[in-house]
């Protein structure tokens, strides 16, 4: 399974838009925020943040960069939006949701809804995987 998830993983880093996950730039962005978000820290493993959290939030506080999430069409933002849509392809997960419900709560006079295909738990991304690293569909039976 190990082997299978980092063919999956490379597959899908050459169809991310968002630039190179191991550039310098990249990880010495995420080594500040490891450390800054190390502080009075007690338990490591609740400090994880999905990835849909962050781009909600920078784009509900209009900071999101167009470098790497570029605009359709000829409008850009030039007011923050009080209403973001946030639809997951492929399947999104019961911490993002989680995530995007506790922004909601913390942002004033923005709504955020997150929609996605599917909603994923270990078994079904399990499955996503081997059905992507295979040619043949893979059940669940088979796991």
């Amino acid at each position: 399974m190990i082997r299978e998830l980092l063919i999956f993983a490379d597959r899908k880093s050459d169809t991310v838009t968002t630039g190179d996950l191991l550039s310098t730039e990249n990880m010495k962005s995420f080594t500040k925020k490891m450390i800054k978000g190390m502080k009075g820290v007690e338990n490591i493993y609740t400090q994880h943040s999905p990835l849909v959290k962050e781009m909600a939030e920078e784009l509900a506080r209009g900071r999101l960069r167009t470098t790497q999430f570029p605009y359709m069409g000829t409008v850009q933002l030039q007011d923050r939006p009080r209403d973001i849509i946030i639809f997951v392809v492929g399947g999104a997960t019961y911490e993002e949701s989680l995530a995007i419900h506790n922004l909601n709560s913390a942002l004033q006079g923005v709504r955020i809804v997150l929609g996605s295909s599917n909603i994923h738990n270990f078994r079904s991304f399990v499955d996503d995987v081997r059905s992507a690293t295979h040619s043949t569909p893979v059940t669940s039976k088979t796991f």
